[in-house]
């Protein structure tokens, strides 16, 4: 079986396509190189767009630059990966400013889009917390990741789009009167490291046991594996 591929291009944070582009689903050659582009601003009735970053098999892909300064074209070059389905986003934001203070989204790298769930884990100083995706930033403004979100597996990193915070790991800090546009990435490992274990509760049968008893051990037994993996991943809480 090959690889299949959905390319497109869509606007944060809501996922509707970029005007004047085109999507498609690709039979493509598994192992194969396969190099995507996408224009670092698509011309628009208004502003226009401006890209963001990459999703492509299941990896974030930011702004490529060429002499310190984002190359006209953003392109990246991927492995085919063996039979699988995939998605290969070029996401894009109105071509605008920012607004003043903090805006921040969470995003599943596994499902190729943006979350309803807050990125913010904590805010410091509470105060300038003001909604799921939004502080203030009158004051200096420290935003720690939320560590999981359900579903969507453990944060991984942080992507400002643009303004004037720094990142440092799980950590964003905008400066007082500053302002940040930013994606928080959470992400469960591909392929899944829990698979092995739910095969296991597949294949299990009690006609391969003595006892009943036996059968319900093991299968309890693979039950708690599986949440343990699960947690460890973030599939569960």
């Amino acid at each position: 079986m090959s690889a299949t591929m959905t390319l497109s291009s869509r606007i944060l944070p809501d996922g509707t396509s970029v005007p004047g582009t085109t999507s498609g689903v690709f039979q493509l050659t598994d192992g194969a190189p396969q190099t995507l582009t996408a224009p670092r601003t698509i011309h628009g009735t208004t502003s226009g767009y401006r890209f963001d970053f990459w999703i492509a098999d299941f990896d974030v892909f930011p702004v490529q630059e060429t002499g310190g300064s984002p190359a006209p074209q953003q392109t990246i070059t991927i492995t085919t990966p063996a039979g699988q389905a995939f998605a290969a986003t070029a996401w894009y934001r109105p071509d605008e400013p920012g607004p003043p203070g903090v805006l921040a989204w969470a995003f599943s790298v596994n499902q190729d889009t943006t979350l309803p769930a807050s990125p913010f884990g904590s805010v410091a100083p509470a105060s300038a917390h003001k909604d799921a995706n939004t502080a203030s930033s009158s004051q200096p403004v420290i935003i720690t990741a939320a560590r999981l979100i359900t579903g969507a597996g453990r944060f991984s990193s942080w992507l400002q789009l643009s303004g004037d915070g720094t990142v440092d790991g799980a950590t964003l800090t905008v400066p007082a009167g500053g302002s940040s546009v930013a994606v928080a990435f959470y992400s469960i490992p591909v392929p899944d490291p829990c698979q092995a274990i739910r095969d296991q509760l597949d294949y299990l049968h009690p006609a391969d046991f003595h006892t009943p008893t036996e059968y319900d051990h093991a299968t309890a037994y693979f039950q708690r594996q599986l949440k343990e993996c699960e947690q460890k991943y973030g599939e569960l809480p």
